[in-house]
Parts: C-alpha cells; structure tokens; sequence
C-alpha cells in the first residue's frame, strides 16, 4: 500500500494530521519529519492493514506505536491492562466527593 492510499483510507477515523504521521513513521521506520515527504513509498500491506483495524476499534494512536512526540521530544507511552487500570483507579480516586467535609 501506498502512503497516499494509507492516509486516503485513515481519514475517516479523523485523526489529527500528526498522527497520521506518526503512524507512518512507525510503519516505515522512519523519523517523523522524513515522514511527511514520503507519499509516495510503499508500506507493507500487513502493517498498514493491522494499523488500520486498530483505528477502527478506536485504539489510540499512541498506544499503537508506543510513543507521543510533543514538542519536539519523544515520550514513551506504556500500555497495557495493568498500566489502564492504574490510572483509572488513579482518576476515581482524584474525583471522589468527600460529603463529610462540612460535618
């Protein structure tokens, strides 16, 4: 599949246009700047299929290639069970109401 083809077909799950090509970097291997000068490569049709039925189950697009640029620095992105229930304890936790407060 072509790069062209795979940003054709990702459009419809309205992903930011970094992420599109975030996501192409990751398929190809590439630095993310090189990735938005190469329409015209090839990507491999497994890959890009596996991608692409990730999107449509609404995976994240960080969790996917396990990494977030922002700013122009690279973070790590955990995923896993184990790590989603942490922080949705961590967030249950932070928005609990203490009604015993004025008592």
């Amino acid at each position: 599949m072509i790069v062209k083809s795979f940003i054709k077909r990702a459009e419809k799950y309205n992903l930011p246009v970094s992420q599109v090509y975030d996501l192409i970097s990751f398929m190809l291997g590439i630095d993310y700047s090189k990735a938005k000068y190469a329409h015209n490569k090839e990507i491999d049709n497994e890959k890009a299929e596996y991608v692409l039925s990730l999107l449509e189950k609404r995976e994240p697009a960080a969790y996917i290639t396990g990494r977030r640029e922002f700013y122009g620095r690279e973070f790590k992105i955990q995923t896993g069970r184990k790590y989603r229930a942490y922080r949705y304890m961590f967030w249950k936790r932070s928005n609990r109401f203490n009604f015993n407060a004025g008592a």
